[in-house]
């Protein structure tokens, strides 16, 4: 006797992640140091990179001044269970004596302790930073950076820049933010993408630098970009 298989063709359905809004806040609520962190498992690489995945695997937003190359060294190897944030970022940082760790908002803030040590010009204020919906690295390492020079020397016309080889489906915006400081637009910025991290250091010319790493991609793909900022920050602490 012929059997008879019936075939159900279903539709496929995609999902995207939900545009934040312009006030989105993807770093969570505040008192960041407090935050659980159930496992902290570092094996091998930098103190930067076990940073960047402690934020990443917690979703801990962070902010890091690198003012020496302590930061850049061989972190701890670490096998931690049931902690604070604070906690965790202490075994990390090792020597407290360095770095300080502070709140601001969302944000963790690692900062040098000694204030010959702190990037003073993350404090400086921008009258009006105003921004289109556009690509988040775009915004946070282009036009932020522009938007500084433009303050620090009224002769600066601007310069030419594009995002080829990063995630351009990120978008943040728009913006119109009046007197906050450049150490703040960052953390809003990456606040209204997907989280991240923002990494701040002086290059070998004096000029500010900075890089806005989003927890959007894979914590591979992160841990390369952190990487990378690593190498160029090698001219600067040899």
């Amino acid at each position: 006797m012929p059997r008879f298989f019936v075939v159900l063709i279903l539709p496929t359905l995609s999902f995207t992640q939900p545009v934040p809004l312009p006030d989105g806040n993807s770093c969570g609520e505040t008192s960041p140091l407090k935050r659980h962190v159930s496992e902290l498992n570092v094996e091998a690489g930098t103190v930067l990179a076990g940073i960047y995945s402690l934020g990443y695997e917690n979703g801990i937003c962070l902010g890091i001044e690198i003012g020496d190359k302590s930061i850049l060294g061989a972190a701890p190897r670490l096998h931690e269970r049931d902690l604070t944030a604070s906690a965790a970022l202490q075994k990390l940082l090792q020597d407290g004596d360095t770095y300080r760790v502070r709140e601001e908002g969302a944000f963790i803030l690692i900062q040098p302790a000694s204030s010959q040590g702190r990037l003073h010009w993350l404090d400086q204020r921008i009258p009006r930073f105003k921004s289109d919906r556009m690509p988040m690295k775009y915004v946070a390492e282009f036009q932020l950076k522009g938007a500084l020079a433009a303050v620090r020397n009224p002769r600066y016309t601007g310069s030419i820049g594009n995002v080829i080889g990063d995630d351009v489906t990120a978008k943040v915006g728009p913006f119109d933010e009046r007197d906050k400081s450049v150490g703040q637009l960052l953390s809003l910025i990456l606040n209204q993408s997907r989280g991240g991290m923002w990494v701040a250091f002086q290059r070998s010319d004096q000029k500010p630098d900075w890089a806005a790493i989003p927890y959007g991609k894979s914590e591979h793909d992160g841990i390369l970009t952190v990487g990378a900022v690593a190498r160029k920050m090698s001219s600067v602490f040899p």
